[in-house]
């Protein structure tokens, strides 16, 4: 999904069997927690947002391989996380991308213990 103000994410929870996620334009969305039931999800984007003040349900999120989050690139205006330590329960995620964002604790080091990382940009 690319634009739109959509904030609710709740219609995405039943579609279970979901690989692949993709929010773009996502400046509404505030609250993830209904990505939790997307337990298969191999690959998620979420970029435009403002602020998610608790990302940690993407953490539940264990079949994850590639992880995009991010601001407004085009504004440039920059999308805030409280912490990106639920990066810590994602042992199987290989590519890390983080633009235009602001972690808020300033704490970078669950970056150090993904076992699998081949690329963090």
């Amino acid at each position: 999904m690319k634009w739109g103000d959509y904030e609710d994410l709740s219609p995405l929870g039943p579609m279970t069997e979901l690989r692949e996620l993709e929010l773009r334009g996502a400046s509404a969305v505030t609250n993830v927690d209904a990505l939790a039931p997307l337990t298969k999800l191999k690959a998620l984007t979420i970029e435009g947002f403002r602020t998610i003040e608790d990302p940690s349900p993407i953490g539940g999120l264990r079949a994850l391989i590639d992880l995009e989050l991010g601001g407004a690139w085009m504004t440039p205006r920059n999308g805030h996380v409280s912490s990106i330590r639920f990066l810590l329960d994602l042992t199987r995620v290989q590519t890390v991308l983080l633009h235009t964002l602001i972690v808020d604790d300033l704490d970078y080091s669950p970056l150090l213990h993904l076992p699998r990382l081949k690329s963090v940009r």
